[in-house]
């Protein structure tokens, strides 16, 4: 889709799981018939499967401006250049990782007990962060002042460094799904549960 309302069918993903984009490449990690899959493709309509970096099933990938960074279960983290050649990272933690966000050299991945590892130096060493919460977090976001962090329970938390993390409250105590950052409208928007959405401002 050129425009998000009017869309084409494709080609098929070979992986069931996630996919993140890079200005010249996309990837898509996640399991398939044979255990961990990781494939590539520059047009989204021919995918190449290639080696994933371990036999753990990745749960989420992003772009973090300069790498694309996977996440899994045990805390799994591995980071690829070019979405081909990874190499596994120690995460310090056991938790099952579900996403992240990166923002300049400060990378933020979140996961479940209210599990939350930084790094500051591109994704190569990571430090395991206090969120005070032990709910599963989903994903991170970034407005370029601050960090949110959404998941169960209705948990939304927020960090102006990534290190240290204070809890926001919302109107809905389901679970929150995502939540994305548009700086045209410079507006926070996050999903749930339920079909609720829900702005701020």
């Amino acid at each position: 889709s050129t425009d998000g309302a009017s869309w084409t069918r494709q080609g098929h993903m070979p992986c069931h799981g996630a996919f993140a984009a890079s200005p010249t490449k996309l990837v898509n990690v996640g399991s398939s018939l044979v255990g961990a899959c990781v494939s590539v493709s520059t047009n989204g309509t021919s995918w190449t499967s290639v080696t994933p970096p371990s036999s753990t099933i990745m749960k989420g990938v992003f772009w973090s401006g300069s790498q694309f960074v996977g996440v899994g279960n045990d805390g799994l983290i591995a980071t690829s250049a070019d979405g081909v050649s990874w190499t596994l990272r120690t995460s310090n933690v056991t938790a099952a990782l579900n996403g992240g966000v990166a923002s300049g050299a400060t990378v933020v991945v979140v996961g479940a007990n209210g599990t939350i590892v930084t790094s500051s130096d591109g994704g190569v060493t990571w430090i395991a962060r206090s969120s005070g919460v032990s709910s599963t977090l989903r994903h991170a976001a970034f407005n370029g002042t601050e960090f949110l962090v959404i998941g169960t329970g209705g948990t939304l938390l927020r960090s102006s460094n990534g290190e240290v993390w204070s809890r926001q409250t919302i109107a809905h105590t389901s679970d929150v799904g995502d939540i994305l950052w548009l700086p045209g409208a410079s507006q926070w928007v996050a999903v749930g549960e339920a079909g609720w959405v829900a702005t701020s401002p």
